[in-house]
């Protein structure tokens, strides 16, 4: 569904109308800003009106925040980071969850059992979209995300979809890890019994003679051969 095609009603989260403080919040800065403590409390209290839930695009967030901020989205993806926010929000977690087109996304996530957060679960929430946060990654880079406040997240044993491209290249690897292990095998299996066949030599009448196969009596079986030949 296309965010541009939704009337603006439908862009409210909840039953009840937003709080004022919406407008306060402060793109591109870290959390908490000004409004951050009137969503939370929002967010814990408020009705949720399941029927208007919307996919908005990662990218569209990111381009206008303030066109999509108040609206209520579901999102599906790895947890790939969390922590606990600092005092006075111990029961606040801070997400960021890898959607299943591979898009980043930071999620404040309110009253959750911390037995059941644990990195790499994939989880199914929706939430408020709050911000545009701006935020450096592990390595330093400094990256944006869209930022949600949620709560009642999902969890799943499924994961997420893998790419067409991913699976051949999984299916590629897979079958050249299996010929490489026959060819290991093979090899040992040759190193362990060479070839018991006697070596076999054409003599002057081109009759076949056996040797043995030890080269030293082979020797010593053809001066010996040759020898009567000679006499």
């Amino acid at each position: 569904m296309s965010i541009s095609s939704v009337p603006a009603v439908l862009m409210m989260m909840f039953v009840s109308s937003l709080p004022p403080s919406l407008e306060q919040v402060q793109d591109d800065t870290d959390v908490p800003d000004a409004a951050f403590v009137d969503l939370i409390e929002y967010v814990e209290g408020a009705t949720r009106d399941e029927s208007v839930e919307l996919r908005i695009d990662h990218a569209a967030i990111l381009d206008d925040p303030n066109r999509y901020r108040g609206s209520l989205v579901t999102i599906s993806g790895r947890l790939e980071q969390h922590r606990t926010l600092g005092r006075p929000f111990e029961a606040v977690g801070e997400w960021f969850i890898r959607d299943d087109s591979g898009q980043p996304w930071a999620v404040y996530v309110i009253d959750v059992e911390s037995d059941d957060v644990r990195d790499g679960r994939y989880v199914t929430l929706s939430g408020l979209v709050y911000k545009r946060l701006r935020l450096d990654d592990r390595s330093g880079v400094e990256r944006t995300f869209p930022a949600l406040i949620a709560s009642s997240p999902t969890w799943s044993v499924a994961t997420a979809p893998v790419s067409a491209g991913r699976r051949q290249l999984w299916l590629l690897v897979a079958v050249l890890a299996i010929g490489l292990i026959v060819v290991i095998i093979l090899g040992r299996r040759l190193a362990r019994h060479p070839s018991s066949r006697p070596v076999i030599v054409a003599a002057d009448d081109d009759e076949p003679m056996e040797l043995p196969e030890e080269p030293s009596e082979a020797l010593r079986e053809l001066k010996r051969r040759g020898d009567s030949h000679t006499t």
